[in-house]
């Protein structure tokens, strides 16, 4: 890896033709963006023009440096490990192509890694709705949620166990070389895979700054493949994988051994919830009887909540109790 400039924005794209526009300006606007930054998109199989919108922006804009990679449809996962295998700066941020960045704050940010190296850098998202392009409070996203309110530097165990982050990928800046040592990669395949990727890789880090100002807008579609219905049965599927990589991470990682069950016991949870009500009864006590044969799921019952543990319990007792629980309780997503 051959660095050359201080920050690789990696941006994934599947049919954002109506919405990368408003994020690549974003991005040329700040201050300095010549010099300070490369823009990677990865094209992932667009059926739309987003190929010849983001070609078209990289002609007019000669001074930027914008590469464009093109694949087969792979998922935002492999996109963005493609984009970590090009990237050249000294830090990474990962934007998505329907979200846009503050130019001010994100110059901000590049001033702060001129004078000193950390090894990653935490700010604040705002959520914006589909309609009207309206601020929605979002306690999991908004900057208030945040219990900081001036520079402080910590470390990665503490930011995983003392601050109630959402582990959304876009919330941080990545210094370059420690993504390399580890060799982090996002697991292809499955959703949430960023907040797998948040607490895997923030465990490594030894200098996190927690930068109190508003970097980034989410920008929440409709149909979003994230909050589509199509997309249920994989995301519970990608909990229940998701509960047994965190396990992974519990046992090779002691010092943050509570923290990992205590999420793959919520995602072990939230996935048998989801798997009861939109996949097949077969398919539940399939899961449940995997999970009996390695005596795991006692585990994840010590370390679930007083009302999460009974619903664990009774899905491996009596699943087909836990089946019409399921359809009776709110929806999970």
């Amino acid at each position: 890896m051959s660095i050359e400039l201080p920050l690789s924005v990696i941006i994934p794209v599947y049919n954002g033709a109506k919405t990368i526009v408003r994020c690549l300006d974003s991005l040329v606007a700040i201050p300095d963006a010549a010099t300070a930054l490369e823009i990677i998109v990865i094209n992932d199989g667009s059926q739309d023009e987003t190929l010849e919108v983001v070609t078209d922006y990289q002609a007019q804009h000669p001074e930027q440096t914008i590469s464009i990679i093109s694949q087969t449809n792979q998922g935002q996962s492999a996109a963005r490990n493609k984009g970590l295998e090009v990237a050249r700066g000294a830090y990474v941020w990962f934007v998505d192509a329907d979200d846009w960045v503050d130019s001010t704050a994100a110059d901000y940010l590049l001033s702060l890694i001129a004078v000193e190296s950390y090894d990653m850098l935490c700010f604040g998202v705002r959520n914006v709705a589909d309609e009207e392009e309206e601020e929605v409070p979002s306690e999991w996203l908004d900057s208030s949620a945040h219990d900081f309110d001036q520079l402080q530097c910590t470390d990665g165990k503490a930011l995983l166990t003392q601050h109630n982050l959402s582990g959304g990928i876009w919330a941080f800046l990545w210094r370059h070389s420690i993504l390399e040592e580890h060799q982090a990669r996002f697991r292809e395949g499955l959703l949430h895979e960023d907040a797998l990727f948040y607490w895997h890789y923030t465990a490594y880090a030894e200098r996190v700054l927690l930068v109190p100002i508003v970097a980034y807008y989410y920008y929440q579609r409709a149909d979003s493949s994230i909050h589509s219905t199509d997309t249920l049965q994989l995301r519970a599927f990608s909990r229940l994988e998701g509960a047994l990589i965190l396990m992974q991470y519990a046992e090779e990682t002691p010092a943050l051994r509570d923290f990992y069950l205590d999420k793959a016991s919520t995602n072990y949870r939230l996935s048998l919830r989801m798997i009861a009500r939109y996949g097949k009864y077969s398919e539940l006590k399939a899961y449940t009887q995997l999970m009996e044969q390695s005596g795991d799921y006692k585990l994840l019952m010590r370390y679930a909540s007083r009302r999460g543990a009974p619903l664990i319990r009774i899905a491996h007792r009596v699943p087909w109790l836990f089946n019409l629980i399921a359809h009776i309780l709110p929806p999970v997503s």
